[in-house]
């Protein structure tokens, strides 16, 4: 993922991607939708299209660490959005860990908000 650096949103709305599901699909599976991300799916995912993720990741100790922004472009649906998502989202947990081996991640209050 590159980082943000010039996003012009093309459809209102986001979609939320919660981080404690082991696999993309489950991940995808419990995404929500809002705004015309609802009822423009099919036309978000038909092309190539510029996402913007903001990730938000939580200790159980209630730290969080500072938001991660990427811009990233996605050529599939849902699936391959969500999968993008979750490996990123797990590069950004094992930076976390690395530098502190006590944190324990609450990846249930975890998530990222992705727009288009």
């Amino acid at each position: 993922m590159k980082k943000p650096r010039d996003f012009k949103q093309v459809f209102k709305g986001r979609c939320k991607l919660y981080l404690n599901d082991k696999t993309p699909e489950a991940q995808a599976a419990r995404t929500e939708y809002y705004g015309e991300w609802l009822t423009k799916r099919k036309d978000i995912f038909c092309r190539n299209r510029k996402f913007k993720a903001v990730i938000y990741i939580k200790s159980k100790c209630g730290q969080t660490l500072e938001p991660l922004s990427c811009l990233f472009m996605n050529t599939g649906d849902d699936w391959h959005l969500s999968q993008t998502i979750y490996q990123e989202s797990i590069k950004y947990i094992n930076e976390w860990l690395d530098a502190d081996k006590t944190i324990e991640v609450d990846t249930n209050n975890s998530y990222a908000v992705v727009k288009v």
